[in-house]
């Protein structure tokens, strides 16, 4: 069906067996990887991002116990259901691996049919979730994440920069007149408008890590890693330039409308966990500056 979520399985087996049964029983309904290393196993969590892991206890370069413990201990990763695959019928091993946050163990040789039903049940439980999330993390008009997303993702990146002494960008930004612009045109166009900006925001953006959001009525926010002031700008300017050049059909209308947009750039790395809230404030001055001047600019 169109528009339909195709699943995403990490099978980490190297048995040559096991991991035809597995794929056989699984492929035809969802997106199956394979690989057969607990090595191969973490990079391609990152590469491939799958929405559930069946990962054998047995493998060639490590413990599968292990690769779930990292797994379960990281950030980005520890979400992600794990169902435990292993030859070993040993009721300890069964308690270790949902003790370490297995959401299932299921025992070689495989029956086709209870894997396919246990797999199905987690991924449906991971439906619900996403759902959840997005009801809870995203503007419903935009698409974009929503403020409540970019707290708990700003939080994250800020300690994960502090860690590693890595900078930390933001961009706020602000739609110039936005009031005026309601109510010469309506509501309704105010809001054709702020999807046609989240647009331009998504369009600007190409790294996975980047995270644009609606901050609130016609205030958006950027969050972008690891990127100093100097690529901060540049990023700021297409974005800037790209409204500014917008052109907007009014609803039902041939009529034209445009909107600027005015924006704060800031960029640091993080010397204290508690600096957090100075930094959002120096970005707030910064785009008041920026309104205060004749706003369509940029101050950084």
């Amino acid at each position: 069906m169109e528009g339909e979520t195709i699943y995403k399985i990490l099978i980490v087996e190297d048995g040559k067996v096991s991991q035809k049964v597995l794929v056989d029983t699984l492929q035809d309904t969802f997106n199956v990887r394979v690989v057969s290393t607990g090595t191969e196993a973490m990079r391609m969590v990152k590469q491939f991002r799958p929405h559930l892991i069946l990962l054998d206890i047995i493998l060639p370069d490590t413990n599968g116990f292990d690769v779930l413990k990292e797994l379960k201990g990281t950030q980005s990763t520890q979400n992600i259901p794990i169902i435990v695959i292993t030859g070993l019928d040993n009721d300890k091993d069964e308690e270790k691996a949902l003790c370490l946050g297995a959401v299932d163990y299921v025992r070689k040789p495989f029956n086709k049919v209870l894997v396919n039903a246990r797999v199905k049940i987690h991924i449906k439980i991971v439906e619900q979730l996403l759902t959840i999330e997005k009801l809870s993390f995203y503007d419903a008009l935009t698409g974009l994440a929503n403020r409540r997303k970019f707290d708990y993702h700003m939080e994250y990146e800020w300690q994960r920069a502090f860690r590693k002494k890595t900078t930390i960008g933001l961009l706020l930004l602000d739609l110039d007149n936005f009031k005026n612009y309601n109510d010469t045109y309506g509501h309704r166009q105010g809001d054709t408008m702020l999807k046609a900006v989240a647009g331009v925001l998504e369009r600007s953006l190409n790294r996975a890590g980047d995270l644009p959001c609606r901050w609130g009525g016609e205030e958006f926010a950027v969050l972008i890693p690891e990127t100093s002031l100097d690529k901060l700008t540049l990023i700021a300017e297409k974005i800037r330039s790209s409204i500014e050049a917008m052109e907007v059909p009014r609803n039902n209308s041939d009529e034209i409308t445009r909107i600027t947009a005015s924006i704060s750039a800031i960029s640091a790395i993080p010397y204290q966990r508690e600096q957090l809230e100075a930094y959002l404030e120096s970005a707030d001055r910064l785009l008041y500056q920026a309104k205060k001047e004749g706003r369509n600019r940029i101050r950084f």
